[in-house]
């Protein structure tokens, strides 16, 4: 797997497609990038305001009130035109300009 700037990776939930990230840039263990939702995102987007909100803050993120598959995983990936990339939770930050920071890990 060879990501570089501007590499454009297809954000997926189990088999469903919430947009199209842009990378960026990295932070060891950190990749970082630009997402353009869809609106398979829309419903995700107070999930993920939630746990950035409670992670800024220093509070647990109550996962009990969420699809408990969200927080899976197994569940997110990122996709090329060549393969799957396995990835941890992404963190998706909020919109700006129409589009979403999000940070992901690469899973092993």
């Amino acid at each position: 797997m060879l990501i570089q700037n501007e590499s454009k990776l297809k954000l997926v939930y189990k088999n469903i497609c919430l947009g199209e990230v842009i990378y960026t840039d990295s932070d060891f263990p950190w990749l970082c990038g630009k997402l353009k939702a869809n609106d398979n995102f829309e419903i995700f987007k107070p999930f993920f305001y939630e746990l950035v909100e409670s992670l800024n803050e220093g509070n647990e993120f109550d996962e009990t009130k969420w699809n408990k598959d969200w927080s899976e995983f197994e569940n997110w990936t990122l996709l090329d035109e060549e393969e799957i990339i396995d990835i941890c939770l992404p963190m998706i930050y909020e919109e700006v300009d129409g589009y979403f920071d999000i940070g992901w890990r690469l899973r092993f």
